[in-house]
């Protein structure tokens, strides 16, 4: 009798493996909606991102905006946060961003001189985090 349960294990093993594929795959894909993501991951996308109609990206539940990638996330102009460098893939066009020196968040290259510390910070998904 344990032989037809060998013959189901297999298919399940190589289903697993495959949906861990596909997982890794989504993963930085762009989204505008959690379910454009994988079941294990939320599409993390600011409200400045929101505002200017930018989509987000898939990243694993929990995680909230990468700093100095995402507008509107956290950002540090001393260092590797400093806004040069979007998070989503370079077929996607995104407005050049540059970290707002008064209110270390990443603004639209334009809104650096006149955003003073209205940042937004804030990260929309199923869970809303602090970037």
């Amino acid at each position: 009798m344990a032989r037809p349960r060998a013959r189901h294990l297999v298919p399940a093993f190589v289903l697993a493996a495959i949906a861990g594929c596909l997982s890794g795959r989504l993963e930085n894909e762009p989204c505008l909606e959690d379910k454009e993501c994988w079941t294990d991951q939320v599409c993390v996308r600011t409200d400045a991102e929101r505002a200017a109609d930018l989509p987000g990206i898939c990243r694993p539940k929990g995680e909230s905006c990468a700093p100095g990638k995402h507008l509107g996330c956290s950002c540090d102009p001393a260092n590797s946060y400093a806004c040069d460098e979007p998070a989503l893939p370079d077929e996607i066009e995104y407005p050049a961003m540059i970290c707002d020196a008064t209110a270390l968040v990443c603004v639209l290259d334009s809104e650096a001189s006149t955003s003073g510390s209205s940042g937004d910070t804030s990260e929309s998904s199923d869970t809303t985090t602090e970037g």
